[in-house]
């Protein structure tokens, strides 16, 4: 995976630095399981190496409509080779606490960000990306991921984190 370009970061630019007052940050899972963690890393390494084969072990069957492993991979790669979808940097975080499930046996939620890019946004960007989690049959599975717009929300989910929005040159 390569580095974000300037053009990226002039896109969308993360500064570390101290949460505002009033930001809860999220609370992170009691144990240092890796298992959600894994399972969105394993997800999005495959899906960066256009194995799509190979991530649908990672993804619950919602997150696959119901599709079988054949027809669900050969849709990621339409999707993925006409929009020339670039995924550049991955960097998932340790799993938090999803709901009422406070020990993370069965529900957490992993965020992530993602730098990629595509043919509609050809300068890339950063996305702050959160990743729910089950486990199922004794294995972690993506089963569904959002995209944060808001910046209350990333500020719970990535706490310490300034979003700093600049003008493209």
């Amino acid at each position: 995976m390569r580095h974000a370009s300037p053009a990226t970061l002039a896109v969308i630019l993360c500064l570390l630095a101290a949460s505002p007052a009033g930001a809860a940050p999220a609370t992170p899972c009691p144990s240092d399981d890796d298992g959600p963690r894994g399972a969105v890393m394993g997800y999005l390494t495959a899906m960066h190496e256009h194995r799509f084969v190979d991530a649908y072990d990672f993804v619950t069957d919602g997150m696959t409509d119901g599709r079988d492993r054949t027809v669900w991979a050969v849709l990621q790669g339409r999707a993925y080779g006409p929009g020339k979808v670039e995924i550049y940097g991955v960097d998932p975080r340790a799993a938090m606490v999803d709901g009422d499930d406070t020990s993370c046996t069965h529900h957490a939620v992993v965020p992530n960000l993602l730098s990629a890019r595509d043919r509609l946004n050809i300068h890339g960007a950063v996305e702050f990306e959160l990743y729910h989690v089950v486990r199922e049959d004794g294995r972690w599975r993506v089963d569904s991921q959002e995209t944060l717009f808001d910046d209350p929300a990333i500020l719970h989910w990535f706490p310490g984190t300034e979003i700093v929005e600049v003008d493209a040159p």
